[in-house]
């Protein structure tokens, strides 16, 4: 039997029972002379999972507790379910309502709570399912999970402000994407034409930022 991977077969990926990445660390002993094949790939990948887990994260993970111990035992958490600590530590999700946002985002360096385009971001926004919440709160703040108290806790607050284009590029505010300071939980928004417009070039702002840091 042949395992392709994104069309290429298995044994032309030329790998071995080491992390990749780092051919210096074995996932087994002499792993850097075991070739990975169709009949132990398995193995491979749950030794990489195992090592990635475990051992890649022990030293990390054994702070955490040093340090959560200090605040309460860590036995505590053994009658939460895995919900009621993510509640404990996030907070519970809110709704993103076009009132909860007027309250809660600052709009300012030539838009007001009463401009189009805050009313259109607002609609947009309160749409969002959960997977697009926590994109746009990574791509505004930098972290997908709001603190405890949600928007109205970001601080500082998520500023709105308008992004003009240039007047020597002869394009329309449509051709721009928003863009944001996320240490300052800052967004530059362009005066959009159209909801549609907007909500176009916020998603591919988003989608495009998710793992890139760009100096501007």
């Amino acid at each position: 039997p042949q395992l392709c991977v994104n069309g290429c077969p298995l044994e032309y990926l030329c790998l071995d029972f080491t992390l990749p990445g780092y051919s210096n660390i074995e996932l087994v002993q002499g792993g850097s002379r075991m070739t990975v094949t169709v009949h132990n790939v398995a193995n491979y990948a749950e030794s990489v999972l195992h090592y990635l887990l475990n051992f890649g994260i022990y030293q990390q993970l054994s702070s955490f507790r040093v340090g959560f111990q200090e605040i309460m035992p860590i036995r505590c958490l053994w009658v939460l379910s895995i919900s009621e600590v993510t509640s404990l530590l996030h907070g519970d999700s809110e709704e993103w309502t076009p009132d909860v946002l007027r309250a809660s985002v600052r709009c300012d360096h030539g838009y007001n709570a009463g401009s189009p385009a805050i009313v259109m971001l607002f609609e947009i926004i309160s749409a969002f399912d959960d997977k697009e919440r926590r994109m746009f709160t990574q791509f505004i703040t930098g972290a997908p999970c709001l603190p405890i108290g949600g928007l109205k806790a970001l601080a500082p607050p998520l500023t709105v402000v308008r992004k003009d284009p240039e007047a020597w590029s002869g394009l329309t505010a449509d051709s721009y994407m928003p863009s944001v300071m996320t240490c300052v939980n800052y967004l530059k928004l362009p005066p959009y034409s159209t909801k549609a417009v907007m909500r176009a070039q916020l998603l591919a702002a988003i989608e495009q930022g998710q793992s890139r840091f760009d100096l501007s």
